[in-house]
């Protein structure tokens, strides 16, 4: 029987019983499997694909039009579930890959928003702890942009003191901030 199969040109496919059904999937399967694991290199997805592909034959088995022979159906139907099991993994892989890509992002700005978060804290806590002769003359120079001589005139001080009081500020802040990075201590001080 399954040799005539071979060379069936029959329409509609002749599965009388489960005897023909059985002959057919003892004679191919292994054939069938041996073509699918060399594309997709996994033992359970390519026997799941041989076996959906005996299923559909089984229960299509009086629509399935059979044009050449029944062995070159088997393995062209095989062939279109290789590439569409290869194209839903690549399609799969891509979607995995923004996904990834998505989360590495989020996490990386939410890691350096709460690290910006910890150097503010910590930066407001040393300008807040300096003298307050110190810690005036820092902000005027810091947050309002004044020269050291607008300072010295708008404080009644010399420009010899802004520059201490500046420089003493500074001192304090990199002691006290170092553990953070230099580049965003220097982003903060410039």
């Amino acid at each position: 029987m399954v040799a005539s199969t071979a060379k069936q040109t029959s329409n509609p496919l002749s599965l009388k019983d489960l005897t023909d059904f059985d002959q057919i999937y003892r004679h191919y399967w292994s054939e069938l499997f041996d073509r699918a694991y060399k594309r997709i290199q996994s033992v359970e997805k390519a026997e799941e694909i041989i076996q959906d592909l005996f299923v559909e034959l089984w229960e299509k088995r009086e629509q399935i039009e059979i044009r050449e022979s029944l062995e070159a159906y088997l393995f062209g139907a095989l062939k279109f579930r290789i590439l569409n099991y290869l194209r839903h993994e690549k399609t799969l892989e891509s979607h995995l890959r923004i996904i990834r890509e998505h989360a590495v992002k989020t996490t990386n700005n939410l890691e350096e928003e709460i690290y910006i978060n910890d150097l503010e804290a910590a930066y407001k806590n040393q300008v807040d702890n300096l003298p307050e002769k110190c810690r005036a003359v820092f902000e005027l120079s810091r947050q309002e942009q004044l020269s050291f001589k607008e300072i010295a005139l708008r404080l009644n001080v010399s420009v010899n003191t802004v520059e201490k009081h500046v420089g003493k500020a500074l001192r304090v802040l990199r002691l006290h901030l170092k553990d953070f990075t230099f580049s965003l201590l220097l982003f903060w001080l410039s």
